[in-house]
């Protein structure tokens, strides 16, 4: 079976349209009406956390947020 250029640029599309659908309203939907994971979504906002951080191989962004999420559990 061959597959056009437009049918190829059409499938993509859908499936880009579904993981942004996906990913930006049902996930968070799903995130806020279950308890157990609403609760660390709840403290990771509250107290300022941006988990992207932790992602990072940078040695210096890692050290900059391990120090960051010290201090803040620390005041707690």
């Amino acid at each position: 079976m061959e597959c056009g250029l437009l049918n190829r640029i059409t499938r993509f599309v859908m499936v880009m349209g579904f993981s942004l659908i996906l990913v930006y309203s049902v996930l968070p939907k799903i995130t806020h009406s279950v308890g157990f994971l609403n609760n660390p979504s709840q403290f990771i906002t509250e107290k300022g956390i941006n988990p992207s951080n932790y992602y990072c191989t940078d040695v210096e962004k890692v050290m900059e947020s391990e120090f960051y999420l010290r201090t803040v559990l620390k005041d707690e």
